[in-house]
């Protein structure tokens, strides 16, 4: 199956001191979605040598077929604990529901409540 012109859109970006980690998403033309993870450490960059700067930003790679590995492959972050930047207006009630399943204090499950658009 081949790619909706292999756009990457952005399905979840939290973002914290050191940068950001985003989870990708491209849709096939049968509608089904492929998800994974990027990174940008780049605010770290003052703390390394120039040659590692390179490891600083990763590209997505390793493409996942399931919302659910989507979710696992941010699970190996505290993704849920960082601030929320945008969220897939197609997967913001279950981002949501996942957030509020995991018993965090009110204030951060606002600030996900806020970046999904009240849902």
């Amino acid at each position: 199956m081949g790619f909706n012109s292999g756009k990457e859109q952005v399905i979840v970006r939290v973002v914290g001191e050191g940068g950001s980690i985003t989870l990708w998403g491209r849709q096939e033309l049968n509608g089904d979605w492929n998800f994974a993870l990027g990174r940008d450490e780049s605010g770290l960059a003052d703390f390394l040598d120039d040659e590692d700067e390179v490891l600083l930003v990763s590209r997505p790679r390793n493409w996942v077929q399931s919302f659910e590995e989507g979710l696992a492959l941010l699970d190996r972050y505290p993704w849920k604990r960082l601030s929320p930047r945008w969220v897939h207006e197609d997967f913001r009630r279950r981002v949501l529901r996942e957030v509020k399943r995991d018993g965090l204090a009110a204030s951060r499950i606002e600030r996900w409540v806020e970046v999904c658009g009240g849902q």
